[in-house]
């Protein structure tokens, strides 16, 4: 009995030994800790269920993948650092964010994900990805290789030196380069807006900075006289940056100057960047001539920053979609897991192909809910469909499923009926709550939210006919209000037009009345004029035509 045991707590002991060290981190050392490489972070409390469920697969990851370069485990104790957790915008338990050089990335791993497939196929890209950056080595991928290297895989602006610049210039891949100096107030400034740009850029434009205190030589070689200085490479061309330092016009110049992306792929790659991206148009050849016209290039100038453009001709691609070689070649869009296909297989690089395919896109290019951000908000805020829209904070996983439900049902129903495209967009409320409560009166303490954009004729919905406000628990609300209330204007809507606008609105408005019924206009105004002659002469006759004399003793 005694070796028994002897055995057990050797066996026990051996495990305990072998295990992966898992970090505990804390406000005063994370940033140290996290600054160089990959830190996946687990933020717990000890009393929550989940986090105890987890652990046990959380060990488990660290101990598969203890040798993976530059990637380690960690974790915070939110009972004991609560306000390194506050500053993480850690809201629920547990909550699994990936640091990279100790920046975090734009997006919290999923809720959804955590399990062990998921885990594990996210930890291996990431690693790979990282490993691949510029700043790890000075060979790049150019578009087309064997890489299958992604554009800004994080979200993040990666530190320059000298010779991982001129690897990224030379790459032929697009970099929005950042030249600054520590000490300068305008870098200082500039710092949140071109961190939230690299997250908005995340998979389409790389993002760099270089420190020119450090790196002097380096800016001056590039003709840095002033901080901050912005450039942007791309193809072996230099584009210098003069607009404003605002997020929009910073994601619109880089997603502008970067140009299209039409790369050739194999399936393997292809497979990783539709696991990644939310729309992805996939052109499937047999015949090189196809492949090289010219057409999709042209085409894709067109949808810059709006999806990815792929080409292949890899047999498994073409199996996987279900086509046959005779069904060559064809061009589809895929996103929310389905794919469509274009009707045509006419792709001879001709203006009335690329009008109609042109078209096609444009129809097909938005996946059932998108995410608002600079680039594609002018289009659903301010483009030509109706767009309801969820202010919904990024980690209420519970409200954005079912904010994707009423989609789905929307979706169906406009199909049936062939009715207008309505768009379905979440405006995240962290990060966009400032603006939810200036343009739609959204209070960033009351969400989530729903609203109703009419951007054609400038007005929001943010109430149903009984003057309720939208509720995602009430979805047959709003579906009422696309199919009837709005169409025959049953709701009062709210001008989404400054005062000067809306007066010009009224004036123009009411011109266009006088014009339509301009002989009831025209009998109007000769009344009034009828009636001002009469008054006047009426006043003329009662007046005297002789000068008052002065009264009074004569001298």
């Amino acid at each position: 009995m005694n070796v028994w045991w002897t055995w057990c707590i050797l066996l026990i002991f051996c495990q305990w030994a072998s295990a992966a060290e898992v970090k505990e981190l804390s406000g005063s050392d994370f940033e140290v800790i996290t600054n160089k490489g990959l830190w996946f972070v687990n933020h717990f409390s000890p009393f929550c269920p989940h986090c105890r469920q987890f652990a046990p697969i959380w060990q488990q990851l660290a101990d598969e993948y203890e040798s993976l370069e530059n990637f380690h485990f960690a974790k915070v104790d939110c009972t004991l650092q609560s306000d390194l957790c506050d500053a993480h915008n850690v809201r629920h338990f547990p909550t699994l964010k990936l640091f990279v050089d100790g920046k975090e990335p734009a997006d919290e791993y999923p809720t959804k994900d955590r399990i062990w497939e998921k885990l594990t196929v996210f930890v291996e890209q990431e690693a790979e990805a990282y490993n691949n950056e510029p700043s790890k080595s000075n060979i790049i991928a150019t578009p087309g290789d064997d890489s299958g290297l992604i554009a800004n895989p994080h979200g993040i602006s990666i530190h320059l030196d000298g010779n991982s610049l001129e690897a990224a210039k030379q790459s032929g891949l697009p970099w929005f380069i950042k030249y600054y100096a520590p000490w300068c107030g305008h870098c200082k400034n500039l710092a949140p807006a071109w961190e939230q740009m690299a997250k908005d850029l995340k998979r389409q434009v790389n993002v760099g900075e270089v420190n020119c205190d450090e790196h002097r030589d380096v800016c001056v070689n590039n003709g840095v006289h002033g901080f901050p200085t912005l450039k942007l490479y791309t193809g072996g061309v230099e584009h210098d940056y003069h607009e404003d330092r605002s997020l929009v016009s910073l994601v619109n110049f880089a997603t502008k100057m970067a140009g299209p992306t039409v790369l050739k792929v194999n399936w393997g790659q292809l497979e990783s960047r539709l696991q990644q991206e939310p729309v992805a148009l996939v052109f499937l050849y047999g015949d090189e001539r196809d492949a090289n016209n010219g057409l999709l290039g042209q085409v894709a100038q067109e949808f810059v920053g709006d999806l990815g453009f792929y080409l292949t001709s890899d047999p498994q691609a073409v199996g996987h979609f279900n086509l046959a070689p005779t069904d060559l070649p064809t061009v589809l869009i895929v996103k929310d897991g389905k794919h469509v296909i274009y009707p045509s297989h006419q792709f001879t690089n001709s203006q009335t192909v690329r009008q109609a395919l042109g078209a096609w896109i444009q129809n097909e290019k938005f996946p059932l809910v998108s995410d608002i951000n600079p680039s594609n908000a002018p289009e659903i805020l301010q483009g030509t469909h109706m767009a309801v829209v969820g202010v919904i904070n990024k980690d209420d996983t519970e409200n954005i499923a079912k904010f994707r439900a009423i989609a789905e049902t929307q979706s169906k129903q406009q199909k049936a009926s062939k009715s207008d495209r309505v768009l379905f967009a979440i405006l995240e409320g962290t990060t966009w709550g400032n603006y939810a409560r200036t343009a739609y009166a959204v209070h960033p303490n009351r969400l989530p939210a729903l609203i109703i954009v009419d951007p054609m004729n400038h007005k929001y919905y943010a109430h149903d006919i009984s003057r309720k406000k939208f509720s995602l628990d009430d979805p047959d609300s709003v579906l009422q209000a696309l199919k009837v209330n709005i169409p025959e204007q049953t709701l009062i809507g709210v001008s989404t037009l400054p005062f000067h606008a809306r007066m010009g609105q009224s004036m123009q408005e009411g011109l266009g009345m006088l014009r339509t019924h301009w002989l009831l206009t025209c009998g109007a105004f000769a009344a009034l004029f009828y009636f001002i002659v009469k008054r006047t002469n009426r006043r003329r006759k009662g007046r005297s035509s002789v000068l008052p004399v002065k009264t009074g003793p004569r001298d």
